[in-house]
């Protein structure tokens, strides 16, 4: 996928496309970013669409099984691997730990922690930076299979 094509990133409002849209702001700043409620969205080939559907020409990358738009760049079938950590793989080489981090808290927002620790990108950050998993004081932690204090606290607080 060449980035610099693309002019307009249309994201969802949630988390998934906010954190999708972060990372690819953060190493293509000429794109204009787009948060948005609206699920299909009109689209250019230069535009790119992040967690939702698109009626037009641009490109997607998601994890929602009734999408069903043309040009997809990144797609997860069965809807186990959120947007953001698609995201995370196509950026590639550029990628770095904040992505991770973002990709891996959208695993959380997404209900999709257990898939993540797993095989997913969540399981890539705890172990590479091992001391975000463990218990946490907080009653507002949500994990319960395993606690991931510094991601879920800080959603928490969010």
């Amino acid at each position: 996928m060449d980035f610099n094509k693309i002019r307009l990133a249309e994201a969802d409002d949630d988390w998934d496309g906010i954190s999708s849209a972060v990372q690819i702001l953060r190493h293509y700043p000429h794109i204009r970013i787009k948060i948005s409620s609206e699920k299909i969205v009109p689209s250019e080939k230069s535009t790119l669409v992040l967690d939702k559907e698109t009626s037009g020409e641009g490109f997607v990358i998601d994890h929602h099984e009734t999408n069903n738009s043309k040009n997809f760049v990144k797609f997860c079938r069965d809807g186990t691997i959120p947007t953001s950590t698609l995201v995370y793989q196509v950026l590639g080489d550029v990628a770095d730990d904040t992505d991770l981090f973002l990709s891996s808290t959208a695993e959380i927002t997404d209900g999709l922690d257990r898939h993540g620790l797993q095989k997913g990108n969540l399981k890539k950050l705890l172990e590479k930076f091992p001391h975000f998993s463990q218990d946490s004081g907080y009653i507002t932690q949500y994990l319960n299979s395993r606690q991931v204090y510094a991601i879920s606290d800080i959603l928490s607080l969010i």
